[in-house]
């Protein structure tokens, strides 16, 4: 793989802001930037080297020195005192992060801003290598730098294909049903294409090899104008038309579509991209033609960026994170050849660092705005990079061959609130700063109280209607599921949470302790446990009962579970329950296949995050550990480990903002420790202003 530098900065700015109640006495640069004070302004009067700020206590001005030595080159940063910000320096972030230091003492409030928009934040599109046919009503698979295009319109119905390597399209088999208003998904060698019109609504799907296209069965409902992600044997189908516009979704397993949450906006001819449980839709026409960009997680669509050129009947590939758009037309423009790029992950990263360079804290600005509140003197240092996550394992490698990736922190678990009651075997669900925590055991009590956690302390909420341990949980902090464990014999209980208060709903078929969850409160995933003897026993939640799928390949229990219904991840556990497993199992809503094992095999072990971006941590493996491992969908790694060793904890969270609570040391534990990891990428130019106010 050739690569260039993926990211160019220049002339963009981070902005940081601190609220504070009195003067700054010192803000510097490494050591390079002091802050002068005196009555005057410093032009031909203050001598001082480049970088250093000086303020005009006459007027409230300040200057920062913009040559080396003498008193002259001052240049004034601010317009003086009164309303909004005052500017005090602006830095160049020319490596992987900047660091600042701010002596001041006390809490102080800091705002980490993007002013200037377009280029810094994602979520955005850029343009690209036009296609070698202009077309309307086309579609597209693969990825963004190996795309796929096929089918639509030239002014009569297409059947030309073109691949796509990331600057250039090339013609290839075109397909053996000439439509367009088409969808497809899959990759660049293995594409699917369903649906679109050629006279009449189509139903007809085909299947691409790289170089030709042969069919395959054909969509229960004929229809066009709708939009595609996924696999050939995983797809997602989304919107469309015969008579009227639709907002309907769709999900292939391989042989049958099912329905599931609908898009936000009912719309036609859009394109589509990633993955059937991480979709990207773009695009389309309601009365008029949109914009309009959604991202589907595998069970709801949420709205992000919009397209720069709006349009309907456009193609689409690549993933949610990493889209391509390209072709479409629109009554101003007529038909297109144009192309973007989305860009769809969070830019910023912070870190905090105490006074002897400890980190405290480690976050991501995933907004335009992040707030957060420090205790001075610090060490601030801002980084810019991409998120591991979506990274396959040769471009990790590629990248960080090349320099363009540095494990600055690698990985760290850092203490929060403590449990209201200690406890372990529990069950959990949410995310680091949202979690909930619910049911387990004291060593003498079987528990039925509920926790919710707010980024730094817990408190009570409603408990199980049915005390239990060893359950399982998914979903998030108001809209949660729990369901088995054990009430002094196995629990087939499964009841629904709100945020406040738990309600019953459909049981498990098989009742099971120790087993493993996945997934939303209408859509989760349960596997593995024990039902007396160890099980490898799937089922699938439709929202109100359960039903069979396809088992495990190792019938294990006290095992850790992470990821979606139609994507779960299964790690660890015990079979006889005195042996230690490492296997580690994908389910692809169907069947579980075998992945790469645990570097060290454990069981009563937890785990969070994605199928393909998974943390797992503690456990056993005949004593107690605080072993903490990543996955990124093709093999596990070692990184930071617990700040304390346990078993039978609990967590929630994602790969680089986890969370672990409670489990058993020796004694109850109620201990909280909450993970985070940075991936940074050298940037040139970018610029970090800081204010106070």
């Amino acid at each position: 793989m050739t690569l260039s530098k993926p990211y160019d900065f220049t002339g963009n700015t981070i902005s940081l802001s601190a609220q504070v109640n009195s003067d700054f006495d010192t803000l510097y640069n490494g050591i390079n930037a002091t802050f002068l004070r005196d009555s005057g302004a410093p032009e031909g009067a203050v001598t001082a080297n480049i970088g250093i700020l000086y303020e005009d206590t006459a007027t409230g001005y300040v200057y920062r020195k913009t040559s080396d030595g003498g008193n002259t080159g001052w240049t004034q940063v601010n317009t003086g005192t009164g309303g909004g910000s005052l500017t005090i320096t602006s830095l160049d972030v020319d490596a992987m992060y900047k660091e600042f230091y701010i002596s001041d003492s006390g809490n102080r409030y800091i705002n980490l801003t993007n002013y200037t928009g377009t280029n810094l934040v994602k979520n955005i599109w850029s343009s690209s290598e036009n296609l070698n046919t202009t077309r309307v009503s086309l579609s597209g698979c693969g990825t963004q730098n190996s795309g796929l295009s096929f089918g639509g319109n030239t002014g009569s119905v297409s059947a030309v294909t073109e691949k796509f390597n990331g600057s250039t399209w090339s013609n290839t088999g075109n397909l053996n049903t000439a439509r367009h208003q088409l969808v497809g998904c899959g990759t660049q060698n293995s594409g699917l294409s369903f649906g679109g019109y050629a006279g009449s609504y189509s139903a007809t799907t085909e299947k691409f090899n790289g170089s030709t296209w042969a069919n395959t069965g054909s969509l229960n409902t004929a229809r066009r104008g709708l939009g595609g992600a996924g696999t050939q044997n995983s797809g997602l189908s989304f919107g469309g038309s015969t008579s009227s516009v639709f907002a309907v979704t769709e999900k292939f397993n391989g042989s049958t579509w099912s329905n599931t949450g609908n898009l936000n906006t009912a719309r036609d001819g859009l394109g589509g991209a990633g993955t059937q449980n991480s979709g990207l839709s773009f695009g389309g026409y309601t009365t008029t033609y949109v914009g309009a960009t959604e991202k589907f997680n595998g069970d709801t669509w949420s709205n992000t960026g919009n397209l720069n050129t709006v349009r309907n009947g456009l193609g689409g590939a690549g993933t949610q994170n990493s889209g391509l758009s390209f072709g479409g037309g629109n009554t101003g423009s007529g038909v297109l050849a144009n192309t973007e790029k989305f860009n769809g992950e969070p830019l910023f990263s912070y870190y905090l660092l105490s006074s002897n360079n400890d980190i405290i804290e480690v976050d991501t600005l995933k907004d335009d705005l992040n707030t957060f509140e420090i205790y001075c003197p610090c060490y601030l240092a801002v980084e810019v990079r991409p998120l591991s996550n979506g990274l396959t394992e040769e471009e990790h490698n590629d990248l960080a061959s090349l320099g363009f990736l540095d494990d600055v922190i690698g990985g760290v678990w850092t203490s929060s609130g403590n449990l209201n009651t200690a406890r372990y075997a529990m069950g959990s669900c949410g995310f680091e700063n949202s979690g909930t925590c619910f049911g387990g055991y004291n060593a003498s009590t079987i528990l039925n109280n509920t926790e919710k956690f707010n980024g730094s302390t817990w408190a009570n909420s409603g408990n199980l209607n049915t005390t239990r341990y060893l359950l399982a949980g998914c979903g998030t902090q108001t809209v949660g599921l729990s369901f088995g464990g054990n009430t002094g014999s196995v629990s087939n209980a499964t009841e629904k949470f709100n945020g406040s208060t738990w309600s019953s709903t459909g049981n498990l078929n098989t009742a099971r302790h120790g087993l493993g969850g996945a997934g939303t409160q209408n859509s989760g995933l349960s596997f593995g446990g024990n039902t007396g003897s160890t099980s490898n026993v799937t089922e699938k939640f439709n929202g109100t009962a359960w039903s069979a799928t396809g088992n495990m390949n190792t019938a294990r229990h006290v095992l850790a579970g992470c990821g979606g219904q139609n994507s779960g991840l299964s790690s660890g556990g015990t079979t006889t329950g005195s042996d230690v497993l490492a296997n580690t199992e994908k389910f692809n809503g169907a069947t579980w296949s075998i992945a790469s094992s645990l570097v060290s095999a454990r069981t009563n072990l937890s785990g969070c995050g994605t199928q393909s971006s998974a943390l797992n941590f503690g456990g056993s493996t005949g004593s107690y550990v605080a072993n903490t491992e990543k996955f990124n969908g093709i093999l596990w790694t070692n990184t930071s480990s617990l700040g304390t060793a346990r078993i039978t904890l609990s967590g929630c969270g994602g790969q680089n903002s986890g969370l672990a609570m409670g489990g058993w040391t020796g004694a109850n534990s109620a201990i909280t420790e909450k993970f985070n990891t940075q991936i940074t990428l050298p940037v040139s130019s970018v610029v970090a202003n800081i204010f106070y106010y």
